[in-house]
């Protein structure tokens, strides 16, 4: 996960998936890169969250990033990892799936979303979400309309974090398309 651990990114979600479907003796480890704890989302991210998972005896492996990071060195990042999981339930427009994508990194992420305009079915794995109401104000701003977020599947979450651990050659496979995609035409 690359992103500000935020509720409504999804980090939550994606760290409860990962908790239910894999213990300390399998071989993965869940990378969760933070940005903003220090400056813009300063008390909102999910450091407490994450430390009291990393503490849990029978856990699989968690590592949690909070240096900021130049941006030459994220497709290192990227690219080390197996996956990019991103369960959001509202972005603008999400480039860390964007950013994997063009890695060749496979990529979990939410439909219906802003991810819909790039992160098509046959490049990535999407996760089915309901969309929900959320009212027509958001930290007292007054919106234009009635506003909404994505909820996505937790169990569609957990099944694909699980099918590519299991099938790392095949996900790279699809993961390397979305390369070929993200490059030509972004």
């Amino acid at each position: 996960f690359v992103g500000g651990t935020l509720p409504r990114k999804g980090p939550d979600l994606l760290l409860a998936a990962y908790l239910k479907n894999f213990r300390a003796t399998d071989d993965v480890c869940l990378v969760i890169k933070d940005f903003g704890g220090e400056h813009c989302y300063a008390g909102q991210t999910m450091e407490q969250a994450i430390g009291l998972a990393q503490r849990q005896p029978e856990a699989p492996e968690i590592l949690y990033l909070t240096d900021e990071l130049p941006p030459e060195a994220l497709p290192g990042l990227y690219t080390a990892c197996d996956c990019l999981a991103h369960p959001y339930r509202g972005e603008g427009f999400a480039l860390p799936v964007l950013e994997a994508m063009a890695c060749g990194l496979p990529v979990l992420t939410t439909a219906g979303g802003a991810t819909d305009d790039f992160a098509r079915e046959d490049l990535v794995w999407r996760i089915p979400a309901t969309r929900k109401t959320i009212g027509d104000q958001i930290s007292g701003m007054k919106l234009a309309r009635v506003g909404w977020l994505l909820e996505p599947d937790a169990q569609a979450l957990a099944h694909h974090l699980r099918w590519t651990f299991e099938h790392r050659d095949e996900a790279r496979q699809k993961a390397l398309r979305a390369s070929d995609y993200a490059r030509n035409q972004w």
